[in-house]
């Protein structure tokens, strides 16, 4: 009996390829606790979900003094569990780009000037750089993540590589019709989407998927509950498809670097960064309760260390029975 089981086991790992333990961890920007707990979107939820308060140090001063989660701060943090700060900092948006003319362009205010108001105006559509070839620095390349831990990682959209600002134009603006901003976002959420499920299939131990969709609605829509909950349920849906097309011992893991909150300074529709992120799994982690921002990396190198471990008892006792 025991042996059928053991042989029973070979199949398995012979037809699918791979040993026990696989992570999917989703990255939604601004993907809000208050805004998702008492509504019915399960697959956001999943079997245990958490508000994790964002601690002070981790946050930066914005231009106006306004203290602040910011998206490569919190992201860094997750990714890495460690906090470099010990107090708010102000907040940088140089971007660093694996060309050294880039660089030195980016470094110009006159140009970057002239490139944001180009972008304002709807001369040129933001996201020129990338879209002609170049690529942001991986900011993390040479740190220890839990990316770092994965034998066949696949990223789709790597947050630490994300266009800081959330769109080319500002918020409150009448020249620029939000549902086009909002059109838009929809139309590289599919896009994301599309390329995530077309690669499911393939082999991997870690998956990582970014998107922003959440963080743009937001900041233009928070406060209309009804329009929101519209692009929540795309995000829960997409969600239920990765999951559906994962085996059940399979991990997923669904992050956000902050939510949204209502605008303090205005009384029209938008919000700002919420002081606190969402986290669901689909396993447990009581372990690692009450959770903190620097905890994320331990548990999903902690999954993934978990298969390296299953694969060695394995092909041990395989061994032993003299199957391999």
């Amino acid at each position: 009996m025991r042996r059928a089981r053991v042989h029973f086991l070979v199949i398995r790992i012979r037809a699918r390829g791979r040993f026990k333990v696989r992570v999917f961890v989703f990255c939604v920007d601004a993907l809000e606790y208050n805004f998702v707990k008492d509504r019915p979107y399960p697959n956001l939820k999943q079997k245990h979900f958490y508000k994790v308060d964002i601690p002070r140090e981790a946050m930066s001063i914005t231009e106006s003094g306004r203290i602040t989660p910011y998206t490569p701060v919190i992201w860094e943090i997750i990714f890495t569990g460690k906090i470099k700060q010990t107090k708010p900092e102000p907040k940088s948006e140089v971007v660093h780009w694996n060309n050294q003319f880039m660089n030195w362009i980016n470094s110009k205010k006159s140009v970057k000037s002239t490139y944001n108001f180009l972008v304002r105006k709807g001369f040129v559509k933001a996201g020129l750089p990338e879209r002609i070839g170049f690529k942001r620095k991986d900011i993390l390349q040479d740190k220890e993540t839990f990316v770092s831990k994965s034998i066949k990682p696949i990223i789709i959209h790597n947050p630490l590589k994300a266009d800081i600002k959330w769109a080319g134009i500002p918020l409150h603006r009448t020249y620029y019709p939000f549902s086009k901003i909002a059109e838009s976002r929809v139309e590289v959420f599919n896009k994301e989407m599309q390329e995530t499920l077309d690669q499911l299939d393939y082999d991997w131990d870690l998956f990582v998927v970014y998107t922003k969709l959440l963080d743009v609605i937001g900041h233009l829509f928070w406060k209309l509950d009804e329009k929101v909950e519209t692009y929540y349920q795309m995000v829960d849906d997409f969600a239920g498809k990765i999951r559906e097309a994962l085996y059940d011992e399979d991990v997923m893991v669904i992050l956000s670097d902050h939510g949204m909150r209502s605008e303090e300074e205005t009384i029209k529709q938008g919000g700002q960064h919420s002081y606190h992120l969402f986290a669901s799994f689909s396993h447990n982690v009581d372990e690692f309760l009450p959770l903190t921002i620097t905890y994320f990396n331990k548990i999903i190198g902690g999954f993934l260390q978990q298969g390296l471990k299953d694969k060695e008892i394995i092909m041990k006792r395989l061994k032993e029975l003299g199957y391999i």
